[in-house]
């Protein structure tokens, strides 16, 4: 059991109101409008050719209300109104009032695809669709329901990382060892000197020549050129801090440059692991700190996840890789 999320849980995502539909309808629209012209150009593509078959004019416009009319109705169906799920159930309700009720004892067996978690039973398949629930609480029901389901429905591998993080939980966070992640700042810095004196370089250039009143016609180019160099780089310059990642008995430190942020375990309600964004995300209420560790070592990144997960069990604290 979940110290801070204990069953049952329970989420509500309202009934379809009059901004949402404006909302579904702008989406299934905008997607619409970027389908209709790559269907449009690549049957012109084919059929230009042909002298004696002519494009209709209302093509184009068959075409986009089509699409705004299935991203609509696509908006609409996939939206989960209400979700709860208990000791012995889970449940949700889908558009239109539609319930589906699965009891935790009926399910075989269970797979992830993306955003949606199918559930099997021995006489039917239910698909939970997440993609419109906030990633906060995406990460939060996919923490429940894997700890939740029973263990023979996972995977093999889904099963021996479960019964791995189980020996942890008894654990002593106070037992845990700190672990810690940074940038190689050696190598960093021949980039940030070098983007500093470009800095300085392209302030001089720019300064000069706002103030000469010369009428040649180097002068614009000149001055856009140097702006341009000049913000490529302070990005440079602001990319390149010193990063470090440290994780106590106390919580999870951040460090850019001079800067030092700290989220204790208390503070902390979800955390994921964005492998392909090379970022951890921390919440805590509804907004999120972004922990990047691109740059650093892969061993002790390696090092401070596996350390990160262990006070995340221990404190109760839901975590999912993404």
């Amino acid at each position: 059991m979940l110290n801070k999320l204990p069953l049952p849980y329970e989420t509500h995502r309202g009934k379809v109101t009059f901004p949402k539909f404006l909302l579904a309808v702008l989406a299934g629209s905008l997607f619409a409008c970027w389908l209709t012209w790559i269907i449009y150009f690549a049957v012109f593509f084919l059929l230009h050719n042909l002298s004696w078959l002519e494009m209709p004019r209302l093509f184009p416009w068959i075409i986009f209300i089509i699409l705004a009319v299935l991203g609509v109705v696509n908006e609409l169906l996939s939206s989960i109104r209400h979700l709860k799920i208990d000791q012995n159930k889970i449940a949700w309700t889908k558009f239109g009032g539609r319930e589906i009720i699965i009891s935790r004892e009926n399910i075989k067996a269970i797979s992830w695809q993306g955003e949606k978690i199918t559930f099997e039973t021995a006489v039917e398949r239910h698909t939970l669709n997440l993609s419109k629930f906030p990633l906060k609480e995406q990460v939060i029901i996919n923490h429940l329901i894997i700890r939740w389901v029973p263990i023979h429905a996972l995977s093999s591998e889904l099963q021996l990382a479960i019964e791995s993080q189980a020996a942890l939980l008894n654990e002593n966070p106070e037992n845990i060892q700190q672990a810690s992640a940074q940038t190689n700042f050696r190598k960093l810095r021949a980039f940030r000197a070098v983007s500093f004196v470009c800095m300085g370089i392209m302030f001089v250039v720019i300064s000069i020549t706002f103030r000469k009143n010369s009428s040649s016609s180097l002068l614009f180019p000149v001055s856009l050129l140097s702006m341009i160099i000049l913000f490529i780089s302070w990005i440079i310059w602001q990319l390149t801090n010193n990063r470090v990642i440290q994780v106590d008995d106390k919580g999870i430190h951040y460090i850019v440059g001079s800067r030092k942020q700290q989220r204790t375990w208390n503070e902390i309600e979800v955390v994921l692991f964005q492998i392909g964004a090379q970022r951890i995300l921390v919440w805590n209420g509804n907004r999120y700190k972004a922990l990047y560790y691109n740059g650093m070592d892969n061993d002790e990144v390696n090092h401070l996840a596996g350390t990160l997960e262990k006070y995340l069990l221990t404190h109760g604290i839901a975590y999912a890789y993404g």
